[in-house]
């Protein structure tokens, strides 16, 4: 109860007044006031035992008339309330500073904070002999029976201790920001945590915790679906993961602040604070160590000095892996260079069109394309390709025309563009290889190493084959082939797969009709063709095998153009054979006394370069 609320305002006696007195004052004030109010006061105030709760949360000690114009002014002369506080004993003055917060209600950020500094520090003052002899001098006067125990009074007092952190707390939620009020409160009130925090600081902060923690919870859960994201993808990923991530750990910091400090003034680290930063450090060495990712392990670790500061028994772990990390990238300048170099090569920003200019910017962040925008790590859907249209008349050539084109999409919108040159068509195929494909491919090859089937429009890959379609009499039915028995070429605008060993069995892929096309031709090639770098990647996918190095799965992403063999398509005698393009399909003879088996060809119509099969 405030000071408005006690027995004692309610009926207007003193604490020295008797038990007559009382009596008399009650029949006289029921006439205007509520008889059950009075008669209730009345008990209170005449038996000894139910007493002692009014008078803990009376003026104990001031004498009558003093009690009387403090109260008036409380509720009159608020301004002048507040500037006669000094020489009030400690209870008298938290009961008044309290009864104020209740009535007055302020708003004002750093008046609460004062007050509720005020509060908390003067009930610390509190000195329980001297309150009982107050309360009994009293009584003495009123001829009511004394307290004999001083901890009647310190039992009696834990309620009144409860309501206090109550009324602190709801005063702290008639403000905006009461996360940053009470981190004042309680930054000040222990020095910074290098002491021990009053009860009445403690008591609230508890109670601010148990309010706040569900929405913390819900802020950890987001921190840790961004750091999952990073870990799957940590090259890809972290340049764009990394402001929500920080977002989210300032917003962690403003809430979780003035409990951390509260643990750090017991020479304690929060356990809830503690766990989540040790799971960021987690995330750093973990991209320190298997990425190489120093310069990005740094910048986690100076966040968590930044976020974390309050936690004495992590903070010196901090900073031992900040002087760690700062040796490795100082002894890695060369290294560093190459990173950056690699970095470079990943961003495009073109615009082409001659009237209507449009432009394609691609980075690891974001690929935007006018105004729609997708980010790299959410690309679902690619396809890329080249139409060549042979033009003729009255069947004599007259020449070839080449369109290119290149979608990009997402689960939402698909962005469609049209090189006009076969340059700028490269180029926006190399950079989409580097910032989307790798990592496509990665969880291509993933899916399949956990056993999982993959879909691309007709075909399906399993781990240890493939589906195709083989013509029987009834149509073409699935048949399944493991890698060992299947082969792979181009045609025009797409690749088949084909049987070794069963006939009219495969399938054909065409880059313009199917989504990721060029991802399964790379997963296919990679386990159908023997070369030493598709075994070695393969059993790095599948097995776990740590032999296929960084340098060697570099090269064969950034060969985007899996290496193609022609096709020949008759023999003509002494060495002669005709030899079909993979691209455009013209033929053409070779002598094989001039270009041996598996020398490189040039297309002579369409300049494409390819093997002369075995």
């Amino acid at each position: 109860m405030n000071l408005f609320h006690n027995p004692f305002f309610i009926i207007g006696v003193s604490t020295r007044d008797s038990k007559q007195s009382i009596v008399d004052a009650c029949d006289a004030k029921s006439l205007t006031v509520d008889s059950g109010l009075c008669t209730r006061s009345r008990a209170i105030l005449t038996q000894p035992r139910n007493r002692l709760s009014a008078e803990l949360a009376w003026l104990p000690g001031y004498s009558p008339v003093g009690a009387k114009v403090l109260v008036e002014k409380i509720q009159k002369e608020p301004a002048a309330f507040l500037s006669s506080l000094d020489g009030i004993a400690p209870l008298p003055r938290c009961n008044a500073l309290v009864t104020f917060l209740e009535h007055h209600k302020p708003n004002t950020e750093s008046q609460i904070t004062g007050l509720l500094i005020d509060v908390a520090q003067s009930f610390e003052r509190i000195d329980y002999p001297k309150l009982m002899a107050a309360i009994n001098e009293d009584r003495q006067i009123a001829k009511i029976p004394a307290v004999q125990d001083v901890e009647n009074i310190k039992q009696e007092m834990q309620a009144r201790r409860e309501y206090m952190v109550g009324t602190m707390k709801n005063c702290l939620n008639n403000i905006k920001d009461p996360d940053r009020v009470l981190t004042e409160i309680v930054a000040k009130t222990t020095s910074e945590g290098k002491q021990h925090p009053p009860m009445l600081v403690e008591e609230l902060t508890d109670k601010y915790q148990i309010e706040v923690q569900k929405y913390l919870d819900q802020l950890v859960g987001q921190i840790r679906s961004v750091m999952e994201r990073i870990q799957e993808q940590p090259k890809q990923s972290f340049e764009y993961q990394m402001p929500t991530l920080y977002k989210y750990l300032k917003t962690w910091d403003q809430i979780a602040q003035p409990i951390q400090i509260i643990h750090q003034s017991k020479g304690m680290d929060d356990p809830h604070s503690k766990k989540l930063a040790q799971d960021l450090r987690g995330l750093a060495v973990e991209i320190a160590n298997s990425d190489e990712m120093y310069s990005e392990a740094k910048q986690i670790i100076k966040i968590i000095a930044e976020v974390f500061k309050k936690l004495p028994q992590f903070a010196e772990k901090v900073s031992e892996d900040l002087a760690k990390l700062d040796d490795i990238i100082k002894r890695k300048p060369q290294s560093k260079g190459v990173e950056d170099q690699s970095m470079a090569d990943c961003f495009l920003d073109i615009e082409f069109g001659t009237i209507f200019k449009k432009r394609l910017t691609i980075s690891p962040a974001v690929i935007r394309f006018n105004k729609a925008q997708i980010p790299p790590n959410e690309v679902t859907k690619l396809r890329w390709g080249e139409a060549v249209i042979k033009r003729s008349i009255s069947f004599i050539p007259i020449g070839t025309t080449h369109s290119f084109f290149i979608s990009i999409g997402d689960n939402k919108s698909l962005m469609y563009i049209r090189p006009s040159e076969r340059n700028l068509y490269n180029m926006i195929v190399d950079r989409l290889w580097k910032v989307v494909c790798g990592r496509m491919l990665e969880e291509a090859l993933t899916s399949l190493s956990i056993g999982k089937k993959l879909v691309y429009g007709d075909a399906v890959v399993e781990q240890s084959g493939m589906v195709l379609k083989k013509y029987t009499l009834s149509g073409w039915d699935p048949f399944f082939c493991k890698w060992a028995d299947l082969f792979i070429e181009n045609v025009a605008d797409g690749f088949v797969v084909q049987s070794k060993t069963e006939d009219a069995t495969s399938i054909t892929v065409f880059y313009s009709d199917t989504d990721n096309a060029h991802i399964l031709e790379c997963v296919i090639r990679l386990f159908c063709e023997g070369s030493s770098h598709h075994q070695k990647l393969r059993e790095s996918a599948l097995f776990g095998s740590s032999d296929f190095n960084n340098e060697e799965k570099k090269d064969v992403l950034q060969n985007t153009e899996m290496i193609k063999k022609g096709k020949i398509v008759a023999l003509l005698g002494n060495n002669i054979v005709m030899v079909s393009c993979p691209k455009c399909k013209d033929t053409m003879k070779v002598s094989l006394k001039i270009a041996s088996k598996e020398s490189k060809i040039v297309c002579a119509n369409c300049s494409q370069q390819f093997y002369l099969p075995k």
